[in-house]
């Protein structure tokens, strides 16, 4: 990337990559104005919903529609992807961040792996097949950086402690239910084994990013009650609220576009939080 690395701190650098979906609900002044109102109306639909479902019984309601989510997602298919990247510089002895930014970015194909997949890469021997035991390779610099992070933030954090119970608490809930279940059921049941916890931890990393760069700047931040609520900006295709602190992040600190004001943000809140309650 060109950033100065600190031998002395790590000679890593961490990126967390989260979808661009600035065209729904920050489009560029150069997008047409009928293209506009088509966009207009896929936003219409995220604030109506609020967040995807996946408790029903006939199957998913997803906030944007399907062929939206395939063309936004992340997919070995895609060329490429647009992103909004979190990039940090951390202490891989004692997790502690020295440095970090926002920048759009593009990337190239991802490798996709399963948390099971990515769990056997990190348990097993390394493997012989090169692309394997490189995939392996970053991902135990990932694990070993994200790691510390998370003590870090455990040992200093009573609302991080507070959320590390309850996920706990409902892991050892899915481990009960699991005695009674078939295999297809407990490939659904919630699980927090190391890979699960490495991305967990990437996400929760990427929020406290993004709320200590606009805290940083002075400006509010939208959000929506939930269990989520303080994981701001990692899931813009699934919860609305995301999607609006996106478009916050890339007008204060990216200058692109116009920053929300206080009242904007809190009336995004109130939007997510009375489509969570219909």
């Amino acid at each position: 990337t060109g950033r100065p690395v600190d031998p002395n701190v790590s000679k890593w650098e961490i990126l967390v990559h989260i979808v661009d979906v600035s065209d729904i609900y920050a489009p560029s002044n150069k997008v047409p104005k009928h293209v506009k109102q088509d966009l207009r109306v896929l936003e219409d639909a995220a604030q109506s919903r609020g967040i995807s479902r996946y408790d029903l019984p006939f199957g998913p309601l997803h906030l944007l529609p399907p062929s939206v989510l395939k063309v936004l997602g992340f997919s070995k298919k895609k060329g490429v992807q647009r992103c909004l990247t979190l990039w940090v510089y951390m202490d891989d002895k004692t997790g502690r961040m020295h440095d970090m930014g926002l920048e759009r970015t593009i990337t190239g194909k991802p490798v996709e792996l399963t948390y099971q997949q990515a769990l056997a890469l990190m348990d097993q021997p390394k493997p012989s097949n090169s692309e394997a035991a490189k995939t392996r390779a970053l991902l135990l610099v990932l694990d070993r950086h994200l790691g510390k992070w998370y003590e870090n933030r455990y040992k200093n954090n009573i609302e991080f402690r507070k959320r590390d119970a309850r996920m706990s608490k409902k892991a050892q809930k899915s481990r009960d239910a699991a005695e009674y279940a078939s295999y297809s059921d407990l490939e659904d049941q919630f699980q927090r084994t190391r890979s699960h916890l490495l991305v967990d931890s990437a996400l929760e990393l990427y929020a406290f990013g993004a709320r200590g760069l606009l805290n940083r700047a002075n400006a509010p931040i939208p959000l929506a009650r939930g269990a989520e609520a303080g994981r701001s900006a990692t899931a813009p295709l699934r919860r609305y609220i995301d999607g609006m602190c996106q478009k916050q992040l890339l007008a204060v600190i990216l200058g692109q576009g116009v920053p929300m004001s206080l009242q904007e943000c809190r009336r995004a809140g109130r939007i997510a939080n009375d489509a969570r309650n219909k």
